[in-house]
């Protein structure tokens, strides 16, 4: 196993370990477990009610988000399929993190602000 390179996303070629606040309309890139490298644009911010099925279709168990941002993939390709989650989404032209996914449902992603998990948790992206 490879060492971990500080500064540095898996194709992504221009990080920037800044927080950036998401926008409607921002285009942001991403590099997942499942679909590597894809972009896409925020079509939402703020976004309440969104309910997640972490269950089964036969036992769901559902967790309702507030506070939540919307992408869509560009294109007809999604922004994210299953094994994307964790993924942190950056604001395409400067590097900078802005989102991290943690839903989706082939055409909708749902993330939440890289800055809000970061003031939470007493971080800060390197």
């Amino acid at each position: 196993m490879g060492a971990v390179k500080l500064g540095k996303i898996l194709g992504i070629p221009n990080y920037n370990p800044v927080i950036a606040d998401p926008v409607p309309g921002m285009e942001v890139i991403k590099s997942g477990r499942t679909t590597g490298v894809t972009t896409g644009h925020v079509t939402a911010v703020g976004v309440h009610g969104v309910q997640i099925n972490y269950g089964s279709e036969a036992n769901p168990i559902i967790a309702t988000f507030n506070d939540t941002i919307e992408i869509i993939g560009d294109g007809a390709q999604p922004f994210s399929l299953p094994g994307d989650s964790g993924s942190v989404v950056l604001e395409k032209a400067t590097g900078k993190p802005v989102a991290l996914l943690f839903a989706g449902d082939g055409r909708t992603t749902t993330t939440c602000s890289f800055g809000g998990v970061c003031r939470h948790f007493q971080v800060e992206p390197v």
